[in-house]
């Protein structure tokens, strides 16, 4: 089964320490789901910050009830990723030193991974390794360059996924598909209830709130038939419906113009992909066209009772380099006009399996260094023995 920490741990984005313990009701559930929880397997973990860890810490020593301080709870914790590739967002990244906050260096020992899996094609996969590690003081060498220079057509295929820095860029790109591509284009206005002073009840509220948390719905959703969507939050992990998955909407829904639409249908790029809800559908779209149902999702977004009701969908010609950290496709359109940090243009040039499939935005060879910090770091974490028996 996989999910995101935060969901998987009921951690908050607003997280603070000293470590603020779960509630007994919540607790209740992850203890009754976790109750024979062995091996934890954390992915990407270069975007994991001591915070974090230090809540994923504290979330398991709970469900566990340890009644020690052992490590995440007696459960064997395993980490995967690379430290080249994206920071944590606001946090400092694992392999810093942050007083009183030693979990990373105390508890982790290290194997370093050297097969290639994305990429088959060699000379690709030696091209983005000496990239993976290039710093800003090192010029690329006329192989390189020339490599890379052959991806920079001056052409934009506007069908490929485009992968920018920033997500203004993103916003600009689809809004730019979503004119192009639809005939018709609706704005689907979130539905947010708040608890009113007067009656005490929850209510809905004119317009939207002021502030939301721990909320991944947005306020308003542009969409329209033909256009690229992606899922923004996991709604049946077994069914394949999980965040990041992507696919084209065929059919929007509406009984009352003055409401939410009642369903999206979405067919997805990957076909295992919700087959079940389709299964279970017995309505003309998940019949003829293939097309998985999506309907509105109910998510907290206040402290004081308010929550949003909207589709947990966003456009998706175009992501930013974080969103697509961890994904693999055929072929990606790659701007380096706004790269802002290390190891973003490495990480968005390796999303694709061959050179073939990369075209390039606005190539610019200054974009792409690593954090030299890193070298010495990984170098100094201890490394992981197997003692014969």
């Amino acid at each position: 089964m996989a999910s995101t920490i935060h969901h998987t741990f009921s951690i908050g984005t607003d997280m603070k320490l000293p470590y603020t313990p779960l509630g007994e009701e919540k607790l209740n559930s992850l203890r009754a789901k976790f109750h024979g929880l062995q091996i934890l397997i954390i992915d990407e973990i270069s975007m994991v910050d001591h915070k974090l860890l230090s809540y994923i810490h504290g979330r398991l020593r709970q469900i566990k009830q340890t009644g020690d301080f052992s490590p995440f709870g007696n459960v064997c914790v395993i980490a995967v990723g690379d430290f080249f590739q994206l920071p944590p967002v606001k946090g400092k990244p694992l392999y810093t030193e942050v007083p009183g906050l030693g979990l990373w260096s105390n508890c982790f020992t290290v194997v370093e991974l050297t097969q290639v899996v994305r990429q088959k094609d060699s000379k690709f996969a030696e091209l983005l390794n000496r990239l993976r590690k290039r710093s800003k003081k090192s010029p690329l060498s006329k192989e390189d360059l020339e490599m890379l220079r052959k991806c920079d057509t001056g052409e934009d295929d506007f069908t490929p996924l485009h992968i920018f820095a920033t997500n203004d860029e993103v916003h600009e790109h689809n809004l730019k598909q979503l004119i192009n591509v639809c005939s018709e284009v609706e704005t689907i206005e979130a539905e947010d209830f708040a608890r009113s002073k007067k009656t005490g009840k929850v209510e809905l509220i004119a317009g939207h709130h002021i502030k939301v948390y721990n909320t991944c719905l947005p306020a308003k959703l542009l969409l329209g038939i033909n256009a690229r969507v992606m899922l923004i939050k996991n709604i049946d992990v077994n069914d394949g419906l999980v965040n990041g998955v992507c696919g084209t909407v065929t059919h929007i829904v509406r009984t009352d113009k003055n409401k939410l639409p009642e369903t999206v249908y979405i067919h997805f790029d990957d076909s295992h992909v919700g087959f079940k809800r389709r299964k279970q559908c017995l309505a003309e779209p998940a019949k003829l066209f293939n097309s998985t149902p999506i309907h509105v999702e109910e998510e907290n977004a206040c402290r004081n009772g308010g929550f949003r009701r909207q589709f947990p969908l966003k456009l998706a010609w175009a992501c930013t380099v974080h969103k697509v950290q961890g994904l693999t496709v055929d072929c990606a359109v790659v701007s380096l006009k706004k790269v802002f940090a290390a190891g973003q243009a490495y990480v968005a040039l390796s999303r694709v399996r061959n050179l073939s499939g990369l075209t390039f935005k606005d190539f610019n060879e200054k974009s792409i260094y690593c954090n030299e910090n890193i070298f010495e770091a990984v170098q100094e974490m201890p490394c992981f023995v197997v003692h014969d028996e």
